[in-house]
């Protein structure tokens, strides 16, 4: 599936960050009343100011001045208002935005509040997030930042995780590694492969068969233990067992440009029995 055709099928594309996916009220649910919120969050860096320019001629004016030789050809960006304009490469998503199923959200981040280079300068060795963001000009920190919607790093839990608690929602669902996104005070994302890959442990399972390290481990967790760390450990890994012998051949399966795919007709159908070249990331 190609990138048109994948922004297309979102029908709304909620959030764009800086890669944690997320869908409350994962399990499902019948007729149309089923609602998901797909984040696709860019674990590199976004030039906010061109990817959305000024679409008036006054900030147009203001945003040339400033951005100087990395200024975008006027001609070329998308107007999607008076006031807002597009990155040429986000034309595709003009369509959705007339149909207002699309908004755009400025002034996002873990600024607690407008910030100059004055102010900075003369607040940074304060250590109050309030005024200036823990490491803000540290790449890998501001991603945590974005993840967890605070000002401070030591925050362990992720908007994701929190919006879905408090929304009644099902699992977050991570299919790019384990975040901070997807934490939840009292419940951890479920994280999932990427297409084309296999739920398992490494040098435990070799796609077929359980080898004697797999049956040794199975045994160990499945031993009765009086004490109540033991059993807790034990009862998450069966869990996972569990969840990777019933989530396994479902995430294994391609969508197939010839309808439905026999093999997981209702997940299949479910994405619309999606064709064509698949094998983008998204």
């Amino acid at each position: 599936m190609n990138r048109r055709n994948f922004i297309g099928r979102a029908g709304a594309l909620v959030s764009l960050g800086a890669g944690a996916w997320m869908a409350p009220g994962a399990q499902a649910q019948s007729g149309g009343n089923y609602r998901a919120l797909v984040c696709v969050f860019l674990y590199g860096g976004n030039d906010g100011i061109n990817m959305m320019p000024p679409g008036d001629d006054a900030g147009w004016a203001r945003y040339a001045a400033v951005r100087g030789g990395l200024t975008l050809q006027r001609s070329s960006v998308v107007q999607l208002s008076a006031t807002h304009a597009l990155h040429p490469g986000l034309a595709p998503l003009k369509p959705i935005f007339d149909a207002g199923k699309l908004a755009l959200m400025n002034n996002l981040g873990p600024l607690a509040r407008p910030l100059t280079q004055a102010e900075y300068l003369n607040w940074r060795g304060r250590n109050d997030a309030t005024l200036v963001p823990e490491s803000l000009f540290s790449h890998s920190d501001q991603q945590i930042l974005w993840q967890n919607g605070a000002s401070v790093t030591s925050l362990v839990t992720g908007w994701g995780g929190r919006l879905s608690e408090v929304g009644g929602g099902g699992s977050v669902l991570s299919f790019a590694g384990t975040s901070r996104f997807g934490a939840g005070p009292s419940s951890p994302e479920l994280v999932l492969p990427g297409p084309g890959g296999s739920l398992g442990l490494n040098g435990y399972w070799n796609g077929r068969q359980p080898n004697a390290r797999k049956a040794a481990l199975e045994a160990l967790v499945n031993a009765p233990a009086d004490n109540l760390l033991q059993a807790r450990l034990s009862a998450m890994q069966r869990s996972a067992f569990d969840t990777s012998t019933r989530l396994g051949p479902i995430l294994q399966q391609a969508p197939t440009s010839l309808g439905a795919d026999p093999a997981n007709p209702e997940i299949s159908a479910a994405f619309n029995h999606l064709g064509g070249n698949s094998g983008s990331g998204l």
